[in-house]
This record gives C-alpha cells, structure tokens and sequence, in this order.
C-alpha cells in the first residue's frame, strides 16, 4: 500500500463520531485502527483479535499493568506524564525479537526483563499507535500525546500523574502466525468535555481579573463647563464674585470618567430637593456642546453663575 494512501484509509476507516461501547469509539474502527499501527510500526503484522477503549480509573489501571512488562510512559503537549503504554512480557519480548531479527519467533520469543534499548526498538510501533490512535477517535487531546521514555519502576507512576478518571485501551494482539497473543494496554487522559471545559473558563484567571475590574468602584464627575482661567485672575477670585457660564450649560451636563473620559450625558435637576443629574443618551449631551474651552471673563458682580 502506497505510504500516501494512508492518511485518506485513515478517514475513511475513521468513525463519523458519538459514543459507542469503547468509549466513544467503535469495536471494529478501533481494531483496524491497531491493525494500521502495526504496520506502520513493526516488522510483522500483530493482528488484533480483541479491542476494547472504555473510561477507567487511574489507580485501577496502573494496578492491573502486566508484572514485568514493558511500560512506556504518555507525555502531553506539556510534556508532563499522562498515560502509558504496557506490553506483557511475552508480547513485548517476540516484538522486539521480530524488529532485530526480521522474523517472528515460533512459539514466540520467552519473556524476560525489558529495558531501555527495549523501548527504543518499539519507540516507533508506539508512536504509530498514538497517531492511530487519535485518527480513530478524532479527539485534539488524543493528537498531542507523544511517547515519553521507558519506565523501569511502574509502581511510581501513581505519584507522577493526575489522579482520577482515565480511558482505558485494552487489547490483544497476534504477531504472525507462529506467535502467541500478547496483552496491550493503554492508558489515555480523560475525554475533555466541550461543555465543562467552557465551564472551566469561567473560572480561569483572566476571567476572574475581569470580573474584579469591572466590579471596581469608578468615580464620575457631572461637568456643566469647562474653561480656561489665567492664574492672576484666578488669584484676584474671592468670596462673592460671579463667573459667566454659557447659555445652556446647566442643560447640557456630561457625567466623565477619569481622564475626561465620556460615560453619559445629562441635565441638571433635583430629586427629593437634592441636586442631581438625569442621565441621558451614552457619551453625548443633551444640548449643543457649551463654547469651547477658552479663558473665563474677568469676574464681576451680578454675573449670571455663582463661584
């Protein structure tokens, strides 16, 4: 099969999604999506005759990994360790045996410890099996997922991942016709749901600072005019002297932010005899714009506008 073809095998053999018995993923696409794998990645064809994806708990899986097989761990984008992939010690010995020798053992090559030249032999059926993998289900989350390194110590593997829920991928797998079936599993991360991670969001730090601005308490100002006055003529003020404002000013009050910032436009009223201003049309005022800003006149008595 042309190399080239795969990706378009690839779709086609992929499910069109919604949730199946294996976790979101049907029977036979995840058994062709192993087949795929193997031979892309190995040097014999390990044929599945049973698969099986379905949610799980961390703890539970990592406890029924085989003794003494081989255990690669599942790195995420991050490169933190989020899942494994674990051969029994039979399946991993004959696939190794296969990838050195160019042939399956009859009867299968005799299980023994595995160690790190192990998991580099296999590093390319594994990261095979991961894209695989992620093609069947479709899932973004499944895509980022690399192969990390060899594992000696599985029992540690508790305290180096998140705890909790988990998919579990269960399979057995028939290298050649003169070999005995083996165990795979792997370990993936939960399933991320759109809805809770859209949830999640809520409650991520740049929300919460938003949350925290606009709850801010804000200061406004509620300005009939502004102008210009010389700092002579501002000292020369005094008690009792009167400043001109222009026709309309009173009608035509602006409520700003800081910075002069326009919130809101108003006119100049009374409340329960209080002052107060009736807000108006966003950012604009009710009247024309006063005269612009330009020097007060000298003060004098009788003008129209109190100091």
């Amino acid at each position: 099969m042309a190399e080239q073809d795969e990706p378009i095998l690839r779709r086609k053999l992929a499910p069109a999604g919604g949730d199946g018995p294996s976790g979101g993923l049907g029977t036979e696409a995840l058994r062709r999506a192993l087949a795929r794998a193997a031979r892309r990645g190995l040097r014999c064809a390990a044929i599945p005759t049973a698969a099986e994806l379905a949610p799980a708990e961390l703890a539970a899986v990592l406890a029924d990994l085989p003794a003494g097989g081989l255990v690669l761990t599942l790195e995420d984008a991050a490169g933190a360790p989020c899942g494994v992939i674990a051969l029994d010690p039979g399946l991993a010995a004959t696939l190794v045996e296969t990838e050195v020798t160019g042939r399956v053992p009859a009867g299968g090559a005799g299980p023994r410890p595995p160690t790190d030249l192990d998991a580099a032999i296999l590093g390319g059926y594994a990261a095979a099996l991961l894209d695989e993998i992620a093609a069947a289900t479709g899932r973004a989350e499944d895509a980022a997922l690399r192969a990390g390194g060899f594992c000696a110590e599985p029992g540690t593997l508790g305290d180096r991942m998140p705890p909790g829920a988990c998919r579990r991928l269960v399979a057995t797998l028939k290298p050649g016709d003169a070999a005995g079936a083996g165990t795979l599993t792997v370990c993936l991360p939960a399933a991320v749901d759109p809805a809770a991670a859209a949830r999640a969001a809520g409650d991520a730090p740049e929300r919460r600072l938003g949350d925290a601005v606009t709850t801010a308490p804000l200061a406004l100002e509620a300005v009939a005019h502004r102008f210009h006055m010389s700092l002579d003529k501002l000292a020369a003020l005094g008690p009792g002297d009167r400043i001109d404002l222009p026709a309309g000013a009173i009608d035509a009050i602006a409520l700003e932010a800081p910075g002069r910032a326009g919130v809101f436009a108003g006119r100049l009223g009374q409340l329960r005899g209080f002052r107060a201003v009736k807000i108006g049309a966003p950012g604009r005022r009710h009247a024309s714009p006063p005269t612009p800003e330009t020097d007060a006149p000298a003060p004098e008595a009788g003008s129209s506008g109190q100091a």
